[in-house]
Order: C-alpha cells, then sequence, then structure tokens
C-alpha cells in the first residue's frame, strides 16, 4: 500500500490489519480479491460479455501472492465499462 497514488481508507486498513493478524497473508489477500471481483460485478452489472473480458485480465484476481510472501497489485481500470 505505500506505492500508491491514492490512499487507502484508514478504517479499511484496520480491518485487512485484524484479517492478517487473525488469518495470515493468505487470508488477507483473499480478502482484497474478494472486495475487488464484488466491485467489478456491480459496476459491470448484468453485462456477462463485459463480465466474461473482466474475468481474462490480470486485474480481475488482483492482488496474487508470488512466492508466498510479495504481494503484487494490478490495477483496475478507473472507467471498467
Amino acid at each position: 500500500m505505500q506505492r500508491c497514488s491514492c490512499p487507502y481508507p484508514k478504517k479499511r486498513l484496520k480491518g485487512l490489519k485484524r484479517i492478517y493478524e487473525d488469518g495470515g497473508i493468505r487470508a488477507f489477500v483473499k480478502t482484497i480479491q474478494d472486495n475487488r471481483i464484488e466491485r467489478i460485478i456491480s459496476a459491470l452489472g448484468s453485462d456477462k460479455e463485459l463480465l466474461r473480458k473482466a474475468e481474462s485480465e490480470a486485474w480481475y484476481l488482483s492482488p496474487t501472492l508470488e512466492e508466498g510472501k510479495r504481494i503484487v497489485l494490478t490495477t483496475i481500470p478507473y472507467h471498467i465499462q
């Protein structure tokens, strides 16, 4: 989160910190992935073609955990539709 051009909400960071402390790095990353997927589905609505296209993009399941220790975040498009 330190190399981001936009600040992450402190309230959400506290919640993510608890998830990390309770469940570890994999739970932390999974929580962020699930949240991102919810936002993508919400933004695309019922457009199944756009959703299929989004699912094929690197940012859809971002962040990823590489080598069990490095979190890599691929940004989502500003205008997803």
